[in-house]
């Protein structure tokens, strides 16, 4: 019997492990084999602009001293690294970010299974898929995805931390946080929410024996660990000089006429995306009925990229992922506990 039991709890383990990694595959599959982006001469200027500045970097040419770029360096460098392997093509690179948006559907799957069951990781595919413009930056040369896939990954192992308790997950979910903003500023705003998160953890454990600064060790890990790898790789591949080229273009954005207007609004961005925040928002309540606190952190998201990006302007096309990815989360989990 305990012979029996053992083997359940294995292939049980293997069950979990395999699901979300099947799912990101078929995701993986289904694009590389019916999205037609190897036709496609270029689905944005911005792809091109990536393309140069990596190929430029590839040549020789440091990064912001001789090849001018407002975003941060790493995936300047990490498409660079592509070209030294693959040569100077477009494909290749589209495939760089095909898997980034693979990694995405990975951690938002294991997300999902660990905080709400199988079956919402499994409806997560088809409603992240039908997310506007999904699939069409799941293969454009382009940063943000890349960076929301890491902020995702760095999600997951904050929840991997408040289950298991273990603090190796705070390091790596502040690692690749760091990573995601290093490729791209704008998940930034997840470091105040992932702070609050561990901290309210450890507080409503030990709100019994009084305040204790052992309630802020969990948060000072992971800001030790996402400050300091930011700090080491911003230091060794922007340097403190450079830092202007990256901040000043974004901050001076709100006072060109032609970018502005309803036309660059977040609500204007989003109104392809209405159906998918109305099941999402089944899924907040659903979490805050049955207390699924872990739950919220996609909610977290959600709520805070859409205010900051309210009074922010221009939003652009790809900025609704911000939205759109922790909404599909949620919309998940409602359309798989209705189906339940």
């Amino acid at each position: 019997m305990k012979t029996q039991s053992l083997h359940k709890t294995r292939w049980s383990m293997a069950g979990n492990l395999l699901l979300p990694i099947l799912i990101a595959l078929v995701f993986l599959a289904f694009t590389f084999a019916y999205y037609p982006f190897r036709e496609k001469f270029q689905f944005d200027t911005d792809e091109g602009l990536n393309l140069m500045r990596s190929m430029l970097v590839t040549l020789g040419h440091p990064l912001y001293r001789e090849v001018s770029s407002d975003q941060p360096p790493l995936f300047t460098h990490v498409l660079a690294l592509v070209m030294r392997l693959a040569g100077f093509e477009v494909n290749p690179a589209r495939l760089l970010v095909l898997l980034f948006s693979s990694l995405l559907v990975w951690a938002c799957a294991q997300f999902l299974q660990l905080t709400w069951g199988k079956l919402a990781a499994v409806l997560f595919l088809p409603l992240i898929v039908m997310a506007p413009e999904y699939l069409r930056l799941s293969t454009s040369v382009m940063i943000g995805l890349p960076s929301i896939a890491l902020a995702a990954v760095s999600m997951l192992f904050v929840t991997l931390w408040h289950q298991k308790r273990n603090s190796l997950w705070l390091a790596l979910s502040g690692f690749v946080l760091a990573l995601s903003v290093l490729t791209k500023l704008f998940t930034g705003f997840l470091v105040p929410i992932f702070l609050i998160g561990v901290t309210a953890a450890m507080y409503f454990d030990e709100r019994e024996q009084g305040f204790s600064w052992k309630m802020l060790r969990p948060a000072l890990i992971w800001s030790i660990c996402f400050g300091g790898l930011a700090l080491l790789l911003g230091l060794l591949l922007v340097g403190p000089q450079n830092v202007w080229l990256i901040i000043l273009p974004h901050a001076t954005a709100p006072t060109t006429d032609w970018l502005q207007g309803p036309g660059y609004s977040m609500n204007t961005r989003l109104q392809a995306a209405v159906p998918l925040l109305f099941l999402a928002i089944f899924g907040v309540l659903l979490s805050m009925y049955r207390r699924n606190w872990l739950g919220l952190y996609p909610l977290a998201w959600a709520v805070m990229a859409y205010t900051l990006f309210s009074f922010y302007s221009p939003v652009f096309y790809h900025h609704q992922l911000l939205i759109t990815v922790p909404a599909a989360m949620m919309a998940a989990a409602a359309v798989g506990e209705g189906i339940l």
